[in-house]
């Protein structure tokens, strides 16, 4: 039973990593910590439905929801270690073995939020880090963060965070 964390079963040490290392990163964030938080919630959930449901005609239904969590997760992988990179739906789509109009519905019913959305997001608070942590230039940041130009960071910058990227590090610095 998944609920008993103490039995050394493989799904039993697969969670109790999972939420270690959750519980870790919360307490110790990193550069893509809230990215990988959310896609071990994603795993835990995954691991606790399977595990607390019981054999029924909804099963397979229940099973099919889980397949498709996990098939979002290799979306949300696409976005922690490609976010540098120029990265489509197609892309993601391909990632996760869904077409380019079933991905967009199906990520955006997990998340809570369109593909772009999440990879822009991410890209926006390394950014952010960056604005706090370096003296790099804005034009530096975009490249690094994966934006095609800094024109285009800067508008995604400021729908986001209500401001300028140089206004922001001004904030930051100022406190």
């Amino acid at each position: 039973n998944v609920l008993s964390l103490n039995e050394p079963t493989q799904t039993n040490i697969k969670l109790r990593e999972l939420l270690d290392e959750t519980v870790e990163l919360y307490q110790n964030p990193t550069r893509n910590s809230n990215l990988i938080i959310t896609g071990n919630l994603y795993k835990i959930f995954a691991f606790l439905v399977d595990e607390l449901t019981e054999l029924s005609e909804s099963e397979q239904v229940e099973k099919r929801d889980l397949r498709m969590v996990a098939n979002i997760e290799k979306a949300l992988e696409l976005i922690y270690h490609d976010y540098t990179k120029p990265i489509t739906i197609e892309d993601a789509a391909i990632a996760t073995g869904y077409g380019k109009s079933n991905f967009c519905k199906i990520f955006k019913a997990i998340t809570g939020d369109t593909f772009h959305n999440t990879l822009n997001r991410h890209r926006i608070e390394i950014a952010c880090m960056l604005l706090s942590e370096t003296t790099y230039t804005i034009e530096r940041i975009a490249c690094e963060t994966g934006f095609a130009d800094s024109k285009s960071f800067c508008r995604v910058f400021k729908r986001f965070m209500k401001k300028s990227a140089g206004e922001y590090r001004k904030y930051i610095k100022a406190r």
